[in-house]
């Protein structure tokens, strides 16, 4: 089984929305890719507290594959494309890492 973790930093304001609005935005579309790629077998999206220090990311995904081979399909997939036109507009930076466990 292998895991990819994404953090993502998103900027103060983009579509005339402020950072907390495009976080649960940015949430739904990203949870939305659950059960439309037969590859990504667990999907996790938590959003940093506003009480956790601000060094923190401000959001993360966690997904579940069986192989790493499915982690290129899933990058592929058209849903994970629409998620990343979203994400690629709103991210200021990103972090990531994917292992085996």
């Amino acid at each position: 089984m292998l895991k990819h973790i994404v953090m993502w930093n998103i900027k103060e304001e983009c579509f005339g929305k402020t950072k907390k609005e495009n976080l649960i935005e940015m949430k739904k579309i990203l949870e939305n890719m659950d059960g439309k790629i037969d590859v990504l077998k667990n999907i996790e999206v938590g959003i940093n507290m506003e009480k956790a220090s601000d060094k923190n990311y401000d959001i993360i995904l966690i997904t579940e594959f069986n192989k790493f081979e499915d982690l290129a399909t899933y990058d592929k997939h058209p849903e994970h494309e629409k998620v990343r036109e979203f994400v690629k507009q709103v991210a200021i930076e990103r972090a990531a890492i994917d292992f085996e466990y």
